[in-house]
């Protein structure tokens, strides 16, 4: 049982993290992958195709559509677009990961490690400055999904109930595989694999249940496949997330650029749990290493970890970010560590979260707003704005020469499918999020400028220049976009 004065520090902390996390929502433009999420969502909330996500009008291959999914219902639910509604859900699954972190480790161990590991969870630097920043991309979400799918083997496992196990952790994996694609199997195959050789019962990989549960996670994923076939190429799409997955990983990048993220990915790893992960440093005391695996949980979760964190320590094209389904467990790791064999007491644990919080809500009132004042790629909105203002808020679409691929898929000497997916070229996401947000409309694209009938149009003055327009037009705006560093003209055709 916690002592009252303890009781005050957990509310203290728990206060200053709800300010740090919900508040200046709105301070900084969507950047980074938030507004490519934000602007499949606005064109399924306008479209009212939720199957086929799109960007511009033209299929989008490179995600499933859950995350969208989520967005574009906060849309409906809230009437708002605004940044803080792109953020919102993936900011609640943080806060629920962060819940059902301490719910599992007062399970298994006791309600102050249970405290300590969801401070550490919530007030890791980068979860804190960035993560829980950019809350509009996809992967606290996808940590969610991770947590509930791992947890599940965990749980079920430890009372033996074997057919919630599975039926539990593949309904998740079905889950984040219709979020992120295939990184939610590696987890699944990798744990299970990991959980039941190192319980000396590999036979229960044959149960049953497991055939269940594989057909249950078939069932689900093959149930949207086939929606998402009756409108386009669902064996394009599907292959396309293999490749995108594939791209990231060893095999796609040079030997040199292997061997440096190899010595670099360890600290890059503890670097996600600053301040809290020098405590590992701590480890080098034999006293703090006896009967450290002792504990059922903390022993699976240093388990999941070292199961599944070697894909990622051998494919430099890894982002900080695709690391964070592995901070739940690592915070619960290191909460047992701190406490139990550190002796520091949680008094003092709440202490520096506290501090960390108040560093969090300085930030968010002080820095935050600079950053969008000054920093040079911070600029998609004020010229959003001046966009709108020129057009009257009508209707705006992109005009340039589309990203035509071939492709030609084969399985055992057998084509499955030939295709040509038209893409539209890059375009700093921003633009259409914020033009879109504002007229109502889902910003779309041309492949020809001379066949079009609408007024307004955004161009990149190298295409501009490729030809002699037959019509007349008259450059409202010049300016430079920051992604390619190429110009842009906002033409009026008449």
């Amino acid at each position: 049982m916690l002592q009252r004065k303890e009781w005050i520090w957990v509310i203290v902390a728990v206060t200053l993290v709800l300010v740090g996390l919900f508040s200046a929502l709105n301070t900084l433009e969507l950047r980074a992958e938030e507004p490519r999420r934000a602007v499949v969502a606005q064109e399924m909330y306008f479209s009212g195709d939720w199957i086929v996500p799109k960007i511009h009008g033209l299929n989008y291959y490179n995600k499933p559509p859950l995350f969208n999914w989520l967005i574009a219902s906060c849309f409906k639910l809230t009437g708002s677009m605004d940044e803080w509604v792109v953020r919102l859900p993936a900011l609640l699954s943080f806060l629920l990961t962060g819940l059902l972190t301490f719910f599992l480790a007062r399970k298994y161990t006791n309600i102050k490690v249970a405290i300590a590991a969801t401070a550490i969870l919530f007030t890791s630097a980068d979860l804190l400055f960035y993560g829980s920043v950019n809350s509009g991309e996809i992967d606290l979400f996808f940590t969610l999904l991770v947590f509930l799918q791992v947890a599940s083997i965990f749980h079920f496992g430890q009372q033996r109930q074997y057919f919630a196990l599975f039926l539990f952790s593949y309904l998740f994996t079905a889950l984040g595989l219709l979020t992120k694609g295939l990184p939610a199997l590696a987890f699944q195959g990798l744990t299970l694999l990991a959980y039941f050789i190192f319980q000396s019962n590999w036979k229960k990989l044959f149960h049953l249940a497991h055939f269940l549960g594989i057909f249950l996670l078939v069932g689900l994923v093959s149930a949207y496949f086939w929606a998402y076939h009756q409108s386009a190429n669902a064996i394009a799409f599907a292959f396309n997330l293999f490749n995108e997955a594939s791209s990231k990983s060893a095999t796609s990048n040079y030997f040199s650029e292997i061997w440096e993220h190899l010595l670099t990915f360890l600290p890059t790893f503890l670097k996600l749990s600053l301040p809290w992960s020098l405590a590992v440093l701590l480890l080098v005391r034999q006293k703090n290493r006896n009967n450290l695996l002792g504990q059922p949980l903390v022993r699976f979760s240093i388990l999941f970890i070292l199961a599944n964190v070697w894909i990622y320590w051998l494919s430099p094209g890894t982002y900080d970010r695709y690391l964070y389904p592995f901070l739940p467990f690592f915070s619960m790791f290191l909460g047992w560590l701190i406490l139990e064999k550190i002796n520091i007491k949680l008094t003092t644990l709440l202490l520096i979260t506290t501090i960390l919080a108040g560093l969090r809500i300085t930030y968010n009132f002080t820095l935050m707003p600079y950053q969008q004042r000054t920093l040079n790629v911070l600029i998609y909105r004020d010229i959003c704005e001046e966009i709108l203002t020129l057009t009257e808020n009508e209707p705006i679409h992109f005009v340039d020469n589309p990203h035509i691929y071939p492709v030609e898929y084969e399985l055992f000497g057998q084509q499955l499918t030939k295709d040509t997916l038209v893409l539209p070229p890059i375009l700093p996401y921003q633009i259409p999020y914020y033009l879109s947000k504002a007229t109502g409309k889902a910003m779309r694209f041309e492949a020809d400028l001379m066949e079009s009938q609408a007024s307004f149009y955004l161009a990149y003055s190298e295409y501009l220049n490729e030809f002699e327009m037959d019509k007349s037009f008259d450059v409202l705006l010049v300016f430079q976009e920051k992604w390619t560093n190429r110009e842009m003209q906002l033409i009026k055709i008449y």
